[in-house]
């Protein structure tokens, strides 16, 4: 069992394979991030001196239009790589809900085929 699992009464929900696969999601994101940042020139190239890394993390989403209007295939992958991690924790944060309003509605859920 590992030390970051996640217990609901005595069904472990994270072990050691999910803590695994969140860090190298998490490292693997800040890899491209810096690698895509660097290729681009983000964002000084686009006349931004704001970088991500001083804390201006919401200045560099709020100004990460411009790599839209820019263009080209990268541009579009570090737009979309910026904006992955809000969208999943809003995403995961409204399936959780979702699910426990189906579960409160006596609703079986479509993965609890027990």
């Amino acid at each position: 069992m590992s030390f970051l699992a996640v217990h609901n009464g005595n069904r472990q929900i994270l072990g050691t394979t999910g803590c695994l696969m969140i860090v190298g999601g998490i490292v693997s994101w800040i890899a491209l991030t810096v690698w895509l940042s660097d290729r681009l020139g983000w964002p000084d190239a686009y006349g931004y001196p704001c970088h991500l890394a001083r804390g201006c993390w919401l200045q560099g989403l709020w100004d990460s239009s411009a790599l839209l209007s820019h263009g080209g295939t990268l541009s579009y992958v570090l737009f979309v790589v910026l904006w992955l991690p809000q969208t999943a924790i809003i995403t995961g944060y409204i399936y959780s809900f979702l699910q426990k309003r189906r579960r409160s509605n006596g609703t079986p859920s479509s993965s609890s085929s027990e």
